[in-house]
């Protein structure tokens, strides 16, 4: 008789990542043994996190090892039956949820096919001297989400393409360890409305966004385009709207929102200059809808500062033109009215400076 502790032990937790010959699935996995260790040794079974019966064989120091071996669907249908040699597949047969005959292999080579439970087919694997090389994934109806390499049973080690549910592929290059290492990445809108709507292409290295890439927004416009390290933007042009509905290009070096800048003003106005620190310090200069010189010189949180202005009445006659420090008038500068000159001199703080009589 087995004591209540003993039977306790018997179905153990082992909570781990699972590789690609023990099913392609990263949930915890539970273990049965035949003895009380915490290694697995003998005869054993492995179950889902769904309490599935997903495989059935031996084990030698927590490592599978030659002899029989079973494998099964989330359906408890056997799908593989074979021999492992140098702990590797060396022979069996891959069988369907009814029992029938898909495939088999034979002195390490063959594939094995198997199927959700609606019949579709989930993953078509290719193994070469008893090593899983190559896979195929699918979702849905036979959709493939996946074609690439495996190298040591690792999932997503080698060369590959991924696939959305719409079958369009959004990597393509070089996985390591799951990882999307080194390529090219195009991702999708998952808005209902239009998932067609491609939100970013670039390329990936070293498991992150590097190198050229282009970013979209919703409706179709450019948001960034240039140059990715690290996955941050490094070198490149983005756009963006202010507060004020304005449509700002500006440009980043170096990881740093400086450098060139335009802007189109609401009313129709345009700013060309530079940037060290939007919308705090820009310089430049602005023009209104006629083309016409507004204003060059510094700016403050859109704010003319320093430098020279032109103004203009409703109408698009000249009503000053002079030099502003602050803000404020200060420094040479003249006025109009009707095109003629009313006043020319300086200016202190906004104010005409009064000549010595």
């Amino acid at each position: 008789m087995k004591s209540k502790k003993q039977k306790k032990i018997k179905k153990l937790e082992i909570k781990k990542y699972l590789d690609i010959e023990k099913e392609d699935s990263y949930d915890e996995l539970t273990y049965e043994r035949n003895n009380l260790n915490q290694i697995k040794n003998g005869e054993g079974k492995e179950y889902d996190s769904h309490g599935n019966l997903i495989f059935k064989g031996q084990y030698l120091n927590d490592e599978r090892q030659n002899g029989k071996i079973y494998e099964y669907d989330n359906l408890n249908n056997l799908i593989f039956e074979g021999d492992y040699s140098n702990r590797k597949i060396w022979n069996g047969k891959n069988y369907d949820k009814s029992g029938n005959l898909l495939s088999e292999i034979k002195d390490g080579n063959g594939i094995v096919r198997e199927f959700y439970s609606d019949g579709y087919l989930k993953n078509e694997k290719v193994y070469i001297n008893g090593v899983l090389k190559k896979v195929k994934e699918y979702i849905g109806k036979n959709e493939l989400i996946f074609e690439g390499e495996y190298l040591n049973g690792m999932r997503y080690k080698g060369n590959g393409k991924e696939y959305d549910q719409e079958g369009r592929i959004i990597f393509e290059g070089e996985y390591l360890n799951g990882i999307r290492w080194k390529g090219k990445i195009k991702s999708y809108s998952k808005m209902f409305e239009d998932p067609n709507i491609i939100l970013f292409e670039g390329e990936c290295d070293n498991g992150k966004i590097n190198g050229e890439g282009v970013e979209y927004y919703y409706n179709g416009d450019i948001k960034f385009v240039g140059e990715y390290l690290n996955g941050e933007r490094w070198n490149g042009k983005y756009s963006f709207s202010s507060f004020n509905c304005d449509i700002n290009i500006a440009e980043i070096k170096e990881g740093k929102e400086m450098g060139n800048l335009l802007i189109y003003h609401d009313n129709g106005n345009k700013f060309i200059g530079e940037y060290k620190q939007f919308p705090e310090k820009r310089k430049g200069k602005e023009f209104d809808q006629r083309g016409k010189l507004l204003f060059e010189g510094e700016y403050n949180f859109n704010k003319p500062t320093n430098g020279h202005i032109i103004q203009y009445n409703d109408k698009g006659e000249i009503i000053f033109e002079g030099e502003i420090f602050n803000g404020n008038k200060n420094g040479k500068g003249k006025e109009y009215n009707k095109g003629k000159i009313i006043f020319e001199g300086e200016y202190i703080n906004g104010k005409r400076k009064k000549k010595k009589k």
